[in-house]
């Protein structure tokens, strides 16, 4: 993006400050977009909960539901994405892009389910329920890989 100019030219303070703020966030974004938050700690994994449950509440799409290429548009729109709940309690939510990072991180069914705070049955639920037997695959392709089964 380049940066804002006034019409001699020159850059006001206030544009300044703009633009930096712009691709300071652009530059986080990046960094961030797509790292899991640090739960070392029960704190850090308890704050981590209390945010995702905010978003969903708020109704924000993950990062992944957006265009690069519209996503500083103000009319863009995210691409559809679903939320899956596990067994229908509601008191843990599981969202299938969760599941793909998973295995993306060579998590089996119990890892993932240990990673998401919720159990192996609700992880099998979860994609049984969105239709998505390529998640359970996945999963069972790292377990073997995890357990080094032939």
């Amino acid at each position: 993006m380049a940066a804002p100019m006034s019409t001699t030219g020159t850059m006001t303070v206030t544009a300044l400050h703009h633009y930096r703020g712009l691709n300071y966030v652009r530059e986080l974004y990046e960094q961030l977009w797509d790292q899991e938050p640090p739960c070392s700690s029960r704190y850090e994994h308890a704050h981590s909960q209390r945010m995702r449950r905010e978003a969903l509440l708020k109704g924000w799409a993950p990062p992944m539901a957006w265009d690069e290429e519209s996503i500083d548009d103000p009319d863009a729109q995210p691409a559809p994405w679903q939320e899956v709940s596990d067994l229908g309690s509601g008191r843990r939510r599981m969202h299938l892009d969760d599941l793909e990072d998973c295995i993306r991180w060579g998590l089996d069914i119990a890892g993932a389910a240990d990673r998401l705070g919720v159990t192996k049955d609700a992880v099998e639920v979860c994609a049984k329920r969105a239709q998505r037997p390529d998640i359970l695959e996945g999963l069972r392709r790292n377990w073997i890989a995890l357990h080094h089964v032939a």
